[in-house]
């Protein structure tokens, strides 16, 4: 989850708690004041989508890597987990009243790692990137 590049879909770290060694800030954001946002493979996902998915990740795993590194096993390697997760997405926000131009959801994560904490509170470290697996769908199938 965390990286060093961010993209046009700004998911820069927004809040560092020392104290709680915690990183807070967007995973990913699927809406920017109403525009679909199109990610660095030119996909785009729809809110719900992300929520179910993020359901699935926050049940079964919740470990998060650094730059997308993998075990021998294909597995993040693990320098600690995300431990919240806040969808947005217009009805929740409606209920809330929450007045912001994100759909997405943000994440605080937990880092357990000295080197990686050191590297986040050095700016090393200063976005999350989310990995995955997706069936593509063309647009005018998705209609």
């Amino acid at each position: 989850l965390l990286s060093n590049a961010m993209s046009g879909n700004d998911l820069r770290i927004v809040k560092i708690s020392e104290e709680l060694r915690l990183v807070f800030g967007w995973a990913n954001v699927t809406v920017f004041d109403g525009d679909e946002v199109v990610d660095s493979q030119d996909d785009v996902m729809d809110s719900q989508v992300l929520v179910k998915a993020f359901m699935g990740f926050m049940a079964d795993s919740r470990v998060g890597g650094v730059m997308h590194l993998k075990d021998k096993m294909g597995l993040p390697i693990g320098v600690g987990e995300v431990v919240f997760a806040w969808p947005f997405t217009p009805d929740i926000k409606e209920a809330l009243g929450i007045d912001i131009p994100e759909e997405g959801v943000m994440i605080g994560f937990h880092v357990k790692d000295d080197e990686v904490w050191k590297a986040v509170k050095d700016k090393q470290l200063q976005a999350f990137s989310i990995g995955g697996r997706a069936v593509r769908t063309p647009l005018e199938e998705a209609a």
